[in-house]
């Protein structure tokens, strides 16, 4: 048998597999008006409103706990140590557990973004990026947004970025590129995502290849090491080589509004509103699809084989789904 049998038949397998799998979907109806993505910690997720009336919600529990933790988070909380931590509008730190909530610090300073890297918890300031408990680097300019991605942190200005790596280095670059959605860093080239298109930049700030678009960018995340997966609302997920090439575009029914990546290379598209379409990474085939029960899906993110999002019911009621995919 040849080796280009043997791939075939080994997709069609995986084909078949996704195809067969029957989703289960749980769903919580919620008696808050959300903010922020759900925060997965533990064995507990962990759900924020507009007003402080919060709630946590567990896998083996019938329905979501309310006022546990009467908190008004001013960014996105985020998981650390099995502990969410939380900066919140008067001015503490708290960690969230089964243990209750406690205060770890104060803070005086603007908040950009919190964000889990290399195991340790870090706050994007205004004008600094601290290690929680830890070191505080000044920075040359105003921070207006952060994304954190594999191997470092993003720190974007006006009219330049930096860049924090697992080695504790900061590498400042002069580029500029209105609405930025997001950013990858890949062996030679840093992948930002903008108003108008995805720029891949060296790092000496040339940009060395860009992929223009008249649609507007939802999503970007990294595939393997080397390659990026970009979803507009032209209706394409399209996956990227670290030189700025087209692998593969696949049209998908209807606009993305997120775009996750399994632990296993799986992409994870929130589609139209209200469909999960899963594309396997080598060829952009679509290979299983899942439509919600009602509702528009809000704020996908993935928590091992789980797929878990808001969606608003009747534009009135919102409502925390957990979809189980296949991995």
């Amino acid at each position: 048998m040849t080796l280009k049998r043997k791939v075939n038949l080994f997709f069609a397998f995986l084909f078949l597999f996704f195809v067969s799998f029957r989703a289960e979907e749980n769903i919580y109806p919620l008696e808050i008006d959300v903010i922020f993505s759900p925060c997965p910690c533990g064995d507990r997720i962990y759900i924020f409103s507009k007003n402080g009336r919060n709630q946590t919600l567990s896998t083996e529990d019938n329905a979501p706990n309310c006022n546990l933790f009467p908190l008004n988070p001013i960014v996105q909380p985020v998981c650390f140590q099995n502990k969410t931590f939380v900066a919140d509008k008067d001015g503490t730190f708290y960690f969230l557990s089964d243990e209750g909530t406690k205060p770890v610090g104060k803070f005086n300073k603007k908040i950009v973004a919190i964000h889990t890297f290399n195991e340790k918890l870090y706050i994007v300031y205004e004008r600094s990026l601290k290690e929680f408990d830890g070191e505080e680097i000044e920075l040359p300019f105003d921070v207006v947004s952060s994304f954190c991605s594999v191997k470092g942190i993003f720190l974007f200005g006006e009219k330049e970025f930096a860049f924090y790596d697992k080695e504790n280095n900061l590498t400042k670059i002069t580029f500029s590129t209105d609405d930025v959605k997001g950013a990858v860093s890949l062996k030679d080239n840093f992948v930002v995502c903008g108003k108008d298109g995805v720029f891949f930049v060296n790092k000496k700030g040339k940009v060395v290849r860009k992929f223009l678009l008249k649609y507007e960018i939802v999503s970007i995340v990294p595939v393997q090491e080397d390659k990026v997966a970009v979803a507009s609302t032209d209706h394409f997920v399209r996956l990227f080589d670290k030189k700025g090439n087209v692998i593969w575009q696949y049209r998908v029914e209807g606009a993305p509004s997120n775009l996750c990546v399994s632990k296993k290379g799986i992409l994870v598209a929130a589609i139209n509103g209200s469909s999960l379409v899963l594309l396997e990474p080598r060829k952009g085939a679509e290979i299983w699809s899942y439509k919600t029960k009602e509702g528009e899906i809000h704020s996908l993110s993935l928590n091992n084989s789980q797929a878990i999002f808001y969606s608003l019911k009747d534009n009135l009621e919102w409502v925390l789904n957990i979809v189980e995919i296949p991995q």
